[in-house]
């Protein structure tokens, strides 16, 4: 069962990335609704990268989001 954010801007990132496997920043601001400040995507990513619910590979402007490999 994959556990899902509680905050909407949260959960919209998170299915995008579950929808798309993988995703980049620029990919996620295209994939939500209403896409806020790049910043804003940019902590919301650090905040569910750090709470596992997504993982980050790469870094800087090679970095992509994806699920993690086993979702708590």
């Amino acid at each position: 069962m994959t556990v899902r954010p509680p905050d909407q801007l949260d959960r919209q990132i998170f299915d995008a990335v579950q929808r798309l496997g993988s995703a980049t920043i620029q990919q996620l601001l295209g994939a939500v609704h209403e896409p806020p400040p790049l910043r804003t995507v940019q902590r919301r990513l650090k905040k569910l990268c750090d709470k596992g619910l997504l993982a980050k590979q790469g870094s800087r402007r090679d970095a992509f989001y994806r699920l993690p490999e086993s979702n708590p």
